[in-house]
């Protein structure tokens, strides 16, 4: 993993500890980084699953200080995510899947094979 990477698995990890009750896995290409997985590019954001994306703001995910949310993707019926930045850039994006979790090196992350799915 880069410099970057760990920073970025860092603020993941808060992430995941602040959300315990929601069942949140980590995704994307920090996941694959964690996972030990070669990739064509360092992961530049934190991306996450669960199983219910709440319309009410006061029941999104819970994000570290300094992070604020920045509007939801999606039509008046559904929210396909909740994204939040910080000063630094640095994205978090909460999608919702309903796709199993592995415990990989402590850290709660989605399985490979969604992901791969979802990016085709």
């Amino acid at each position: 993993m880069t410099k970057q990477e760990l920073e970025l698995l860092e603020i993941a990890k808060e992430v995941i500890e602040l959300n315990r009750d929601k069942g949140i896995r980590l995704t994307g290409s920090l996941m694959l980084a964690v996972r030990g997985i070669n990739k064509r590019r360092e992961a530049i954001d934190i991306d996450f699953i669960c199983g219910h994306l709440p319309r009410e703001k006061a029941l999104f995910p819970k994000v570290p200080k300094g992070f604020r949310y920045y509007g939801s993707a999606g039509d008046t019926s559904s929210i396909e995510s909740i994204p939040f930045v910080n000063e630094d850039g640095i994205k978090i994006e909460f999608m919702q899947s309903e796709e199993v979790s592995e415990d990989i090196n402590g850290v709660t992350c989605a399985c490979v094979e969604s992901l791969l799915d979802a990016k085709m």
